[in-house]
């Protein structure tokens, strides 16, 4: 009988490789050494590197939707959905600085053939009530108008550039590492006020 607490330790160090270290081409012997563990062990609990990938790419998706769907509670105001939102996708994006190269690199590879990895809830959050809040709000002269996946483009944007651009920022700012992080935690702010218009 297969052991869940050793799945789980491979795909968190498969986790750890490719979202914190940004190593996508990380080999089974990479994320074995990882784990602590002799790399046959991967191949007992996957049947391939493939599936490994797979199983990390859902997983991530699964967190993501969990994580809007606390964003997007019903009652809260656009306004604090926006908020909440940017609070936990900046967070995300420190704890794993490269997990949307990941996505995006696995989506490039291999087309639209990793669509079913994405989580639906996802798509229904955005696509339901965020696209008709957010309607809503432009009509009240808030928000700029434009459309959804304009918004969400920008906003995403303005979120993931400055984690994925880190040492070019450092370098062009003069930021240590302190200054990087504190230059991050003001982000939301700085996108809030982008945003809303009052």
């Amino acid at each position: 009988m297969k052991d869940n607490q050793t799945k789980e330790l491979l795909m968190n160090a498969a986790k750890n490789i490719f979202f914190r270290k940004g190593n996508i081409h990380a080999t089974t012997q990479d994320i074995a050494d990882e784990a602590g563990v002799n790399r046959a062990l991967i191949h007992y609990y996957f049947s391939s590197r493939e599936q490994l990938y797979e199983m990390v790419l859902k997983d991530a998706s699964r967190e993501m939707s969990q994580r809007l769907q606390k964003a997007f509670v019903p009652g809260s105001s656009f306004r604090e959905k926006m908020d909440t939102f940017l609070t936990i996708h900046i967070n995300e994006l420190l704890e794993y600085p490269f997990l949307e190269n990941f996505i995006i690199a696995e989506f490039n590879r291999a087309g639209g053939n990793k669509m079913h990895l994405l989580s639906k809830e996802v798509a229904g959050i955005f696509m339901e009530n965020f696209v008709r809040e957010l309607r809503e709000e432009m009509e009240r002269g808030t928000i700029v108008r434009m459309s959804p996946e304009q918004f969400l483009i920008n906003i995403v944007s303005l979120c993931s550039y400055p984690l994925i651009a880190r040492p070019l920022l450092q370098q062009v700012f003069d930021l240590d590492d302190a200054a990087y992080l504190d230059f991050i935690k003001q982000r939301k702010d700085q996108i809030m006020r982008m945003i809303f218009r009052d």
